[in-house]
């Protein structure tokens, strides 16, 4: 049974990734784990259960921060599941334009008579190869742009939670470890 009186409740759904990072900021806020269970429908989600005394020390500022971390630890969660759409249209575009001119190359060479056809319709099918080679090349160094700039999003959203766990750390007098 709960004492609602003497203590505050609160329940988070942490991915498992995240959990051991999202738990120890919630210790430097004052919130220790009092139980934790596994997701009966996510394979990759825990349950976790914190209290902390209802009469804390700057509650109202520990409050307010840790909704900022909240915001924080959203962001980078939305950052990683983006699907990378630049590389990802660039990708089907360059698919579209490859097939496009390789099939229309062959279909050329093949279905009409004539030299002309024959070498126009390989000629075709060369720019198409080269075009998806080259699209290839390009949606892997627009992937590898894409990647670095969610990296970089993502560790500057880690050092806000950092200084918000430090802060909250001297608040509450817990040990806060990085």
């Amino acid at each position: 049974m709960r004492d609602y009186v003497n203590y505050d409740y609160m329940q988070a759904v942490l991915k498992k990734k995240y959990a051991e990072k999202i738990k120890e900021c919630y210790r430097a806020f004052g919130w220790e784990i009092i139980d934790r269970e596994e997701d009966s429908r996510y394979d990759d989600v825990y349950n976790v259960f914190f209290s902390r005394p209802h009469k804390l020390e700057h509650k109202d500022e520990l409050h307010y921060m840790q909704v900022e971390l909240e915001a924080h630890f959203d962001e980078i969660s939305k950052v990683n599941r983006k699907f990378l759409p630049k590389s990802f249209f660039c990708a089907l575009f360059t698919f579209i334009t490859f097939l496009g001119f390789f099939a229309g190359g062959l279909c050329m060479a093949f279905l009409f008579e004539g030299t002309a056809y024959f070498v126009g319709g390989l000629v075709l099918a060369c720019i198409g190869s080269a075009a998806g080679i080259a699209g290839v090349i390009l949606s892997v160094k627009v992937r590898k742009k894409e990647i670095l700039s969610a990296k970089k999003i993502s560790e500057e959203h880690y050092s806000e939670i950092e200084k918000l766990c430090m802060q909250a750390s001297a608040f509450t007098g817990v040990e806060y470890e990085k």
